[in-house]
């Protein structure tokens, strides 16, 4: 199969892939297997913006999260658009509040551990307070020994092509290679059909809550009201639910 069409109908399937939201099963999960001393934040954009920096949160192997306030010795912003001293940088990173960056066309937030740890991954929550391609934009690096030894970048199309796979595989599809726009279009309309039968059946049991939100244009500013698009939020909004009682509206900001 060719490399570009297969990243061809990556794009037309999954317009909102890159996207991730605050807590629950949409946070974004960076496999990571290393120990880790220096975590480095970025977002890689093209023009001077603001970001707002994820909530983070280490993963041991076979242990419970790390607490912030127990292993972060530092935390140093590249820009800073309120003048925060570094200790309330760490302050806010400890306390889950926002951080944000100043106008930059790349900016980053350097986490210094105390001493090196086993991370087994690394969980990110969105704190953006708009929905924007932006977030696809966030980049994360981890070092040791002043060497990188772990990277990621937030948009990245052979990942969202591996992911197209595997949603495939996981309802029983294979992947056809489609160099046409309306042939890709109608496979995109078979595959959220079949989709939405095994999610009503209970088959779909691979398939995440952030993974519908890809299969929906979540960053643009207008989304057309289609049955497709309110029965993917429903099962969205239902997946939201499974894991947490109660459920704070303000978790459905995305939808």
């Amino acid at each position: 199969m060719s490399v570009q069409t297969d990243t061809d109908l990556a794009y037309e399937l999954l317009p909102g892939y890159g996207f991730f939201s605050r807590k629950g099963n949409f946070t974004k999960r960076i496999e990571i297997g290393q120990r880790l001393r220096k975590i480095q934040i970025y977002f890689d954009g093209v023009n001077p913006q603001q970001y707002a920096f994820p909530n983070v949160i280490l993963i041991q192997p076979k242990g419970p999260k790390l607490r912030m306030m127990a292993v972060a010795e530092s935390a140093v912003l590249s820009s800073d658009p309120n003048g925060q001293q570094d200790v309330d940088v760490r302050k806010a990173l400890v306390n889950e509040r926002n951080i944000k960056s100043g106008e930059e066309t790349r900016p980053c937030l350097t986490i210094q551990l105390r001493e090196a740890v086993d991370v087994e991954a690394i969980e990110l929550g969105n704190r953006g307070v708009r929905l924007g391609k932006r977030m696809r934009n966030i980049c994360v690096n981890g070092y040791r020994g002043g060497r990188l030894v772990s990277t990621h970048r937030g948009f990245d199309p052979a990942d969202m092509v591996r992911e197209m796979h595997k949603m495939h595989e996981a309802i029983g599809l294979s992947v056809p290679e489609l160099r046409k726009k309306p042939a890709r279009t109608a496979h995109r309309a078979a595959f959220v059909g079949r989709l939405l039968d095994q999610l009503e059946s209970g088959e779909a049991r691979g398939i995440t809550p952030r993974q519908l939100a890809w299969l929906l244009p979540v960053f643009e500013p207008e989304v057309e009201k289609t049955p497709e698009t309110a029965k993917l939020m429903t099962y969205i909004m239902a997946g939201a639910i499974e894991d947490q009682h109660p459920l704070p509206t303000a978790n459905f900001g995305p939808m």
